[in-house]
């Protein structure tokens, strides 16, 4: 009988304690529906346990409900959605600094699903070391290429583009993946400040050139990957957008805002296109 209050409380402590360190971390919003009912329901198991310890059906249902929820909040929160199922045999997908991290990552989990992933990056050499690992891991099935492209360079960004329209590919997937952050300030060949102009400006350029291809695709998607540090930009600093005003300090506030910019034009793009 013991065992059944302390296995409520300690699934439901459980609960609390994913829940909690998610949120500190930024990794899920705390005014989520799914985050605050599987709160609750925590919060409710560990409380009742002991209001309901005379009843023992009762407690088994404490029980029952503290385990089901625990599963739920650690599948969602922890293990995260699968997409293994996902057929994307018939889609076309870039993605930018595809060649490390999170972008090799990307393109590994598209080329999985079937589509032909275009590796957008800077070193033709990584990139092509990317696209052997992916393909070992994929087999001989995977549809990979490699087009060259630097953000901080418009100019080649503008090439890229026009050496993708020149493969006729179609295209469904965009993956601004690229991005970085600098220590002291420096600047583009293009004269911008380098985090701006790696960070939002190339992108940028690169979504809009990109467009009209996409928006041909029944089902057209764009994904700029982001950051909990765009919650610490205040705003954007539209007057000194290169920072040449400001004390640039270790660029973090650069990067911060910057990852808010492209949240903003990406939400103002997708209701654009709705």
């Amino acid at each position: 009988m013991v065992f059944l209050g302390l296995a409520s409380i300690v699934f439901g402590v459980y609960t609390m304690i994913v829940l909690v360190s998610r949120v500190l971390l930024c990794d899920i919003d705390p005014g989520h529906d799914y985050v605050k009912r599987h709160a609750l329901t925590g919060l409710a198991c560990i409380w009742l346990t002991w209001d309901v310890s005379n009843y023992l059906w009762l407690r088994w249902i404490m029980e029952v409900v503290a385990v089901a929820n625990a599963v739920s909040c650690h599948s969602m929160v922890i293990r995260g959605y699968g997409y293994t199922r996902v057929s994307l045999h018939d889609k076309v997908a870039i993605v930018t600094g595809a060649n490390s991290g999170i972008g090799l990552e990307t393109a590994r989990q598209l080329a999985q699903q079937g589509a032909h992933v275009v590796f957008a990056c800077r070193s033709q050499e990584r990139a092509e070391a990317a696209i052997a690992s992916v393909a070992k891991s994929v087999g001989s099935s995977a549809k990979l290429q490699f087009l060259q492209v630097d953000l901080a360079d418009l100019k080649s960004v503008r090439a890229f583009a026009e050496a993708f329209r020149k493969t006729k590919l179609p295209l469904d997937i965009l993956v601004n993946n690229a991005g970085v952050n600098f220590y002291q300030r420096d600047v583009t060949v293009d004269g911008h400040e380098r985090v701006f102009g790696i960070n939002h400006l190339g992108p940028f350029l690169l979504t809009n050139l990109l467009l009209p291809t996409l928006l041909k695709s029944p089902a057209p998607r764009i994904v700029n990957v982001g950051s909990c540090m765009m919650k610490f930009a205040t705003s954007i600093p539209f007057n000194d957008l290169n920072a040449k005003k400001t004390n640039y300090g270790n660029g973090i506030y650069t990067y911060c805002w910057t990852k808010l910019a492209n949240y903003v034009r990406l939400d103002l793009l997708h209701h654009s296109h709705l």
